[in-house]
């Protein structure tokens, strides 16, 4: 708010500073993100229709603003490939084209100054997206292995590496990059916080699972889940908590229903902030099965 607010003061002064319209437009945008997580409809409309119009204010006024890209490649791309209320929303705002989106986010990731690794980043994720018609593994292992080399020792860029390798199904190499970064916490290496733990863990799991090493697989999930009972008054991290649905699913596997299912249930009973109580309950519903190894890495 109090940043929408300076912006706004200073376009009364600086009418035609096209990087002000660009920030103000980025920051109605996340403020539309927001309210769409918070289901906000309405709010999500408003905030995302103030949004585009300053972003396409802002190359109104400079057309080699190449950042600006940025935000209307998220707006097509997202809006061309959401589905229900969301959707629905994203289409009164433009439209929807998720192929020019694209487009557009490359566009940005090869001109643009300010957000071309914000580009270049999300690109990453929409090649990794299983469920995605762009989807390009190999693009996405060939820019993450870049970025790896251009931000050493940093997590985040290694971490990209391990889920782009898993999604090109490179699963050794992926388990051996998960076991350096795992090195790297217990070494105490800058920015390796120990708070990723759960992360890491799972993505090691996850390789195992995968290659239908089940006892290995529920060994990982397990260690990540045991980190909520390290601080129990705290709101475990998503992943930890993913982490006892995974373990949930190889009990499955292994055809031990009972433990299964009270894992599904010692998930669910954490407040739902990442949206996991959907895929919980059709476990419940109905086994994890074999056909269905070969989802993502991340929680959903």
């Amino acid at each position: 708010e109090k940043a929408i607010g300076v912006a706004r003061v200073w376009l009364k002064k600086h009418p035609v500073d096209a990087n002000a319209y660009m920030c103000l437009g980025g920051m109605y945008g996340l403020r539309a993100r927001l309210a769409l997580m918070q289901h906000r409809w309405i709010k999500a409309y408003f905030d995302g229709k103030k949004a585009i119009s300053n972003t396409r204010k802002s190359l109104k006024v400079d057309p080699e603003l190449y950042d600006s890209y940025l935000g209307l490649g998220m707006y097509e791309y997202y809006s061309g490939t959401l589905s229900g209320v969301v959707k629905v929303l994203a289409k009164l705002l433009i439209g929807g084209d998720a192929a020019r989106g694209i487009d557009y986010i490359r566009t940005c990731k090869e001109k643009g100054y300010f957000n071309a690794l914000a580009a270049k980043l999300l690109l990453i994720e929409i090649y990794t997206d299983a469920g995605s018609k762009f989807k390009d593994p190999k693009a996405a292992v060939k820019w993450s292995e870049e970025l790896v080399k251009a931000y050493v020792m940093h997590p985040q860029m290694q971490f990209v590496l391990i889920v782009s390798l898993f999604e090109d199904k490179q699963y050794l190499e992926c388990r051996k990059e998960a076991f350096e970064y795992l090195k790297r916490i217990h070494e105490g290496v800058p920015a390796y916080r120990k708070r990723y733990l759960p992360r890491i863990l799972s993505a090691i799991g996850s390789t195992y699972l995968v290659e239908k090493n089940y006892e290995a697989a529920l060994d990982y999930f397990q260690k990540a889940a045991a980190v909520i009972k390290e601080n129990p008054e705290v709101h475990p991290a998503r992943w930890a908590v993913w982490a006892l649905v995974k373990a949930g699913n190889v009990r499955d596997l292994k055809g031990d229903r009972a433990k299964a299912v009270g894992l599904y249930k010692e998930a669910r009973a954490y407040k739902d902030e990442w949206g996991f109580w959907e895929y919980i309950d059709g476990y419940l519903k109905k086994p994890f099965s074999e056909a269905e190894l070969s989802g993502p890495l991340p929680p959903p």
